[in-house]
């Protein structure tokens, strides 16, 4: 079982060390997690240790206090936003672009096919700086690649294919199937992970920011397959 506490009166990482190593000697403790920028303790344990013992294990200067549930889900919900910035931010940046693209001739198609173009390309990108890296978190969620591994090693690649295909309109409604399923079937993954609750790392922009599994993703999921699917029917 899993408890959250707030530390007082560390000041580097040697109090970190320090903190961690005493109440991991503590026995009945699995694992002891540090975060000195909230001044956060998170301990796992294989049996019940009393608060006091836990305050007794460390030097007197530092100070255990015990957080409320209220106070851990606010926190964690405050990380995971910032955490999400990059992401909100790039799919900003790729809005605006392509907005700016069509402003003088207006037409939604366009649009959509040069967001989509950008997104794939710019996505492509970050999973490409750390392939292995995002491979591995990949097969954590997508049902393809849990069952072939080369699967997420050749997905980056599809997303720059699919990328230069929309931004040079070839072969359009053959592209906008090929988005269409691929995005449903790592939806299904995503939605499977949210609702068993996985703490997994999501490889939208693969390892370079670390991004949580979040409804963020499955958001810009769905919009993504609404876009392809809007187009199909409307260029059918």
């Amino acid at each position: 079982m899993k408890r959250f506490y707030k530390i007082e009166g560390m000041t580097c990482q040697g109090c970190v060390k320090k903190i961690k190593k005493n109440i991991s000697e503590i026995p009945n403790i699995n694992e002891v997690s540090i975060d000195l920028e909230n001044s956060s303790l998170e301990i796992d344990f294989k049996e019940k240790v009393s608060f006091l013992k836990l305050q007794e294990s460390i030097p007197k200067k530092y100070k255990i206090l015990q957080k409320s549930t209220d106070s851990i889900q606010s926190e964690t919900n405050s990380n995971k936003l910032s955490k999400l910035k990059p992401l909100f931010l790039i799919i900003l940046y790729i809005f605006g672009i392509s907005f700016f693209i069509n402003i003088r001739s207006w037409n939604i198609n366009d649009f959509m096919l040069d967001y989509l173009g950008l997104f794939f390309i710019f996505f492509s990108l970050f999973k490409l700086l750390d392939l292995d890296g995002f491979a591995r978190s990949f097969k954590q969620y997508d049902p393809i690649a849990k069952k072939i591994s080369v699967y997420s090693k050749i997905y980056p690649f599809t997303e720059v294919f699919l990328g230069i295909m929309f931004l040079l309109r070839f072969n359009i409604i053959f592209i906008l199937f090929l988005t269409f399923f691929v995005l449903s079937v790592t939806t299904i993954g995503v939605l499977d992970s949210l609702y068993r609750k996985k703490e997994i790392q999501c490889g939208c922009l693969g390892t370079v920011f670390q991004l949580p599994m979040t409804e963020v993703t499955l958001i810009e999921n769905l919009i993504m397959i609404f876009m392809s699917l809007f187009m199909i029917i409307s260029l059918w």
